[in-house]
């Protein structure tokens, strides 16, 4: 199998985890018929009959469903239940329905004097709607987050920034054992990143101006590769250290408890790039159009770091790899200690094929390779028509040359550092490690100037406590994918830097879904605790608040109910009615019809899921114009807390 092969393949695998096993619309929510006439029931064993208005899609023969009344409401609200049915057949709009169990004669009573009309459920009585986490649990074979957890920055930053266990950890440990067998093999070949500037380099890069002119004016017997060649070795150097620099800075900063490794990190940088590109046009096609949130700064700010990325191939092939990109620096290290290694014997002819094959410049001038350099991705190996590259064990030789006809480079041995090499690099690396400190305590004061000044982000359920959440978030993205309806959304550069690119919950779009989970759910760092569906539809996240000066009815301006319906409709029943507005008859007594019925927000079962924001603001301030924002809008809390909501149906 060829590298390419596995590029693509490698690609696949995570266009696939983003793309598929996060979208959460390939969910089938629990259906419902309603409109359903009782023509007969027999009194024996509570068979009926029944006559739908509509029946499009009518229910599957021996499915057993939920037959309720919607007229009738038990003391929680919902329709009350009448019995446990199985569909015996469907003839046009008529349907034939028999008990699953058989009914006790009070029961078959209640069906007999029920008029109607009746509705059928395929959720069983007392049970909450799961349909988006179902969907994802059914999908992942491979957790959602798999390259996350494999990028070797990404558990480091988090752990050391959150002072905490992530399991990000031993996705890196994984990796660098792997490197060990072959050196930095995960840019190679695993890489998205790496394969997305693979490509970009062999279209759109070559034809760029500068590398073309360089190409021309290299010199005979210099390397032909225009992304290698630099005006000087010194410069040529000082740019392909500067990945250690980045790495001391995202670590050093990571000590101050500032996340910055989601900014450059391979894995994170690219989800979240390819997430801001990708999404708004697949659901776009896909859902509709009015469904898109517009684009904001965040999501253009997410796409110019990933373009950015791309378009250093206008100036030298895997530019980005080669000099700036600190997950693989991380992989350096192992790739220095593997167990392979790439050896050249004396068969050589110095035709220079192997350096213009190599887009890491990774081969040095007499044909060596330099440590920590090489991906093994063999390319100079392919193109060596004298056969005189071979990929051996490190402690071995190539199998047709004894080692004593090579020199020490080319055996591959690690060549002795001058100490002024190392004074030098100590030097660099001390003062990038300074500024990562410097960077990360400014970031930490901007962001407490910023959060003074504006109310607390909502953030997902599930969510560590406010500065946790902000050490240990990677910024990758992969909870917007997740997110149906996007309820979650990035923060904008707005709100400070440290914040930029985190999710939180926008109400003003689309509230928190009671059946799904899967923001925890692929979270890669515990950024966003992993949560049951039971507990989730108990924590409480925020609290809704109504402005009685815009609120319809408490400003005795109309009458409206859409905040306690959706509320309801939800599950949670955390809204109820006070009656505000009275009038008095000249007695003192009230008049009847007067006055409003406003809502009353009951904080012990209030969660924030924010729907009622979106049902208000969709309706009173999109559609109807009446308000210039949403009267009930969900402020964070402080500290998450459970509710009584949901607890009866648990």
């Amino acid at each position: 199998m060829t590298r390419r092969t596995v590029q693509v393949l490698s690609l696949g695998l995570f266009a696939a985890l983003v793309f598929y096993v996060s979208w959460p619309y390939s969910a089938r929510p629990a259906r419902t018929w309603t409109g359903l006439t009782p023509l007969e029931v027999e009194p024996a064993t509570g068979a009926a009959t029944v006559e739908a208005d509509h029946l499009d899609e009518p229910p599957p023969a021996g499915a057993t469903l939920t037959l309720v009344d919607p007229g009738e409401r038990d003391i929680e609200g919902e329709p009350a239940v009448l019995a446990r049915v199985m569909v015996d057949g469907v003839q046009g709009r008529r349907m034939q329905l028999r008990p699953a169990t058989a009914l006790a004669p009070a029961a078959i009573e209640k069906l007999a004097f029920s008029l109607g009309p009746w509705a059928l459920r395929e959720l069983a009585p007392g049970t909450w709607p799961s349909h988006y986490a179902d969907d994802i649990a059914a999908k992942e074979a491979l957790p959602a987050e798999t390259f996350l957890l494999l990028d070797p920055l990404v558990g480091p930053a988090a752990a050391l920034a959150g002072r905490a266990w992530t399991w990000a950890l031993a996705g890196c440990g994984a990796i660098l054992l792997l490197g060990l067998l072959a050196p930095r093999a995960f840019c190679g070949y695993l890489c998205p990143l790496g394969t997305l500037i693979d490509l970009f380099d062999s279209t759109v890069g070559r034809l760029s101006p500068t590398r073309r002119r360089r190409a021309r004016g290299a010199p005979i017997g210099a390397s032909q590769d225009p992304g290698v060649r630099r005006t000087g070795k010194r410069l040529t150097t000082s740019l392909q250290t500067l990945r250690w620099g980045v790495l001391a800075v995202v670590l050093a900063a990571a000590a101050t408890g500032t996340m910055l490794a989601g900014f450059v990190a391979a894995i994170p940088l690219v989800t979240r790039g390819l997430v801001f590109v990708v999404k708004p046009v697949h659901d776009g096609l896909v859902r509709g159009w009015h469904n898109v949130p517009p684009l904001d700064a965040a999501q253009l700010a997410g796409l110019a770091v990933l373009l950015g990325v791309l378009a250093l191939g206008l100036f030298g092939r895997r530019l980005w790899c080669r000099c700036l990109c600190p997950s693989g620096a991380v992989l350096s290290l192992s790739g220095r200690v593997g167990l392979f290694r790439r050896r050249v014997t004396r068969a050589c002819t110095a035709c220079t094929r192997c350096r213009s094959a190599c887009t890491m410049d990774a081969i040095a001038d007499d044909f060596s390779t330099r440590p920590g350099r090489c991906i093994t991705c063999r390319a100079c190996g392919g193109v060596c028509k004298a056969g005189a590259i071979r990929f051996v064990p490190h402690a071995g030789r190539a199998a047709d040359e004894p080692s004593e006809t090579l020199s020490a480079d080319q055996r591959g041995e690690r060549p002795r550092l001058q100490r002024r090499e190392v004074l030098a690099a100590s030097a660099g690396l001390s003062l990038s490690a300074l500024g990562g400190v410097g960077l990360g305590w400014a970031l930490r004061t901007d962001q407490a100037a910023a959060g003074s000044a504006e109310p607390a982000p909502v953030r997902p359920p599930g969510s560590v406590e406010e500065e946790q959440f902000l050490r240990l978030c990677v910024r990758c993205g992969q909870c917007f994918r997740a997110c149906p309806n996007d309820a979650i959304q990035p923060m904008p550069p707005s709100d400070g830097a440290r914040a930029l690119w985190t999710p939180q919950l926008r109400p003003e779009w689309s509230g928190c879904e009671p059946s799904c989970s899967n923001c925890g759910r692929v979270c890669p760092t515990g950024a966003i605790r992993p949560l049951d569906l039971d507990r989730k539809r108990r924590l409480a996240i925020g609290l809704a608040v109504v402005n009685g000066s815009t609120c319809l009815p408490h400003a005795q301006s109309g009458h409206c109910r859409l905040c306690k319906e959706e509320c309801d409709a939800a599950g949670y029943r955390a809204i109820e009615f006070i009656r505000v507005g009275t009038r008095t008859d000249a007695a003192g007594n009230p008049v009847e019809d007067s006055g409003f019925y406003a809502p009353l927000v009951r904080a012990d079962r209030c969660v924030g899921c924010g729907l009622c924001q979106t049902r208000c603001h969709v309706v009173n301030v999109v559609q109807k114009k009446l308000l210039e924002e949403s009267a009930i809008v969900v402020r964070a809390v402080e500290t998450t807390r459970e509710s009584a909501a949901g607890r009866s149906t648990a």
